[in-house]
């Protein structure tokens, strides 16, 4: 388990670049490889939050720090982000939301608790309502599209990041 570190979604950023990024920059806690379109692909949850890479193709990296690479695009997040981009021949529509809807937050963390998805429960100094965890799941839509869903729940603030990246290929 790492250590404690207190964060919060006020400092998260989404970067898109347009080739793979080095994973080893960050704290890799949990990885899935699989493949998309026969090209290897790896989502994890990192201590700063999460990344996707597709080989060679592109790379999505929301967290709490800065990768050290320079990035295509950089957002900082607030209440609400979409993102839609073109990069290699595959579209990446993302779109990350912050939710502070007690209701919603539970509907969301119940449905992450389902098949198909990796999850890192962080350490905490608190009791909150809920844990703080990351949680991804990957879904194939079809041969060319497929779909990751994300959550970072952030107890300390009664608030949850979710996103949703839908990837296709032309």
């Amino acid at each position: 388990m790492i250590e404690f570190k207190d964060q919060n979604v006020s400092v998260l950023e989404y970067n898109l670049f347009d080739f793979s990024i080095d994973q080893t920059q960050f704290t890799v806690l949990k990885t899935y490889k699989d493949f998309f379109l026969n090209i290897p692909l790896t989502i994890g949850i990192i201590g700063e939050s999460h990344f996707l890479i597709l080989k060679d193709k592109f790379s999505e990296v929301l967290a709490c720090i800065s990768p050290k690479e320079e990035s295509l695009l950089k957002n900082k997040l607030q209440d609400k982000l979409s993102i839609n981009k073109k990069i290699h021949g595959f579209s990446i529509d993302s779109s990350i939301s912050v939710i502070e809807d007690m209701n919603k937050i539970y509907e969301l963390l119940d449905y992450f608790e389902t098949e198909n998805t990796i999850s890192y429960e962080f350490p905490s100094k608190d009791t909150f309502s809920f844990k703080p965890v990351t949680s991804l799941k990957l879904i194939k839509v079809s041969p060319k599209t497929i779909v990751l869903e994300t959550l970072h729940a952030y107890p300390n603030e009664h608030r949850v990041v979710y996103s949703i990246s839908t990837i296709s290929k032309g």
